[in-house]
């Protein structure tokens, strides 16, 4: 069984974009990707970077603690952090959308276009969902963890019924159902 931890980018009204990105962990070695992580944080820590957290979006814009990072500083973190998901074996998955585009288009018809953020959290399930669809037993099975606020409750309910089902045989352009073990997490 993976869990899926799920952030999300872009909530703002400053910014154009909506983005989410999950990253997937096989339950069998969840102690040592703690361990590794509380590491990388620890090692974060004797660079001088206090915090127990990786905002990226303030990384990225050096804000806050990263205000006064170096171009050196930056690319040592970007560097650990990309040899930190290589070395684990982690798969992740990102999907995105113009905020301009989707309201233009959006049908509030369907549940998954009444809001970006359940859009983009349908099909980010979806493609977890495709690519462990072909492991066997509980294997391939699911947990999303959702960052606070980015769904609500009715996605839970959406996501486990006949609609979304539906949806995902059309995305498939098969037979399946998607492979989720239990309800969102918050």
């Amino acid at each position: 069984m993976k869990f899926i931890y799920i952030d999300e980018s872009g909530k703002d009204e400053s910014s154009a974009y909506a983005v989410l990105c999950g990253i997937s962990f096989d339950h069998n070695r969840m102690k040592k990707t703690r361990k590794e992580w509380l590491d990388f944080i620890k090692w974060l820590n004797e660079k001088g970077i206090k915090g127990h957290e990786l905002h990226t979006a303030k990384f990225f814009a050096g804000k806050g603690k990263w205000y006064k990072l170096k171009d050196s500083q930056r690319k040592d973190i970007i560097a650990k952090i990309i040899m930190w998901l290589d070395m684990r074996a982690h798969e992740f998955c990102v999907v995105s959308a113009d905020k301009k585009l989707f309201n233009k288009i959006k049908n509030g018809n369907k549940f998954i276009n009444k809001s970006i953020w359940n859009f983009l959290s349908t099909h980010l399930l979806f493609a977890f969902s495709k690519r462990y669809q072909n492991e066997s037993g509980v294997k391939g099975d699911f947990v999303a963890i959702f960052d606070e606020g980015s769904v609500g409750s009715d996605f839970n309910t959406f996501i486990l019924s006949d609609e979304a089902n539906k949806l995902f045989r059309q995305y498939l352009g098969s037979k399946g159902d998607i492979k989720l073990a239990d309800t969102p997490f918050f």
